[in-house]
């Protein structure tokens, strides 16, 4: 068989030990790399979370307050909205995401060609 090659271990051989080697390198690369994912995405939700608090706590004002009262937001309030650099930095962003390329043709037939 060919494997049998690679399986004995013996005074010259040492082909199990690389790819032992190489098994447990690939583990610690994807450990590191699951961990890194992991603690990002944990970030991630807990501030979704906090937004969704925020909104929560902010509807709950907006329903408890008075309709003819001076605080009450629309078309005719003068209050100025918090903006926060998040907000302002995705907008400026934003169209350079979701734009289209200039030659979407030409980078589609290079990207499938390999270039």
């Amino acid at each position: 068989m060919r494997m049998d090659h690679y399986v004995k271990t013996g005074d010259d051989n040492i082909h199990m030990a690389n790819i032992l080697y190489s098994f447990c390198a690939i583990a610690v690369l994807v450990f590191s790399l699951m961990s890194i994912l992991g603690r990002q995405l944990w970030n991630d939700f807990t501030s979704l979370e906090v937004l969704k608090q925020n909104r929560r706590q902010r509807r709950e004002e907006r329903r408890n307050m008075d309709p003819n009262g001076e605080e009450t937001e629309g078309l005719t309030s003068n209050r100025a909205k918090n903006i926060t650099a998040n907000q302002v930095a995705w907008k400026k962003l934003q169209g350079d995401v979701f734009r289209r390329p200039e030659f979407s043709t030409l980078l589609c037939v290079l990207s499938g060609m390999g270039f």
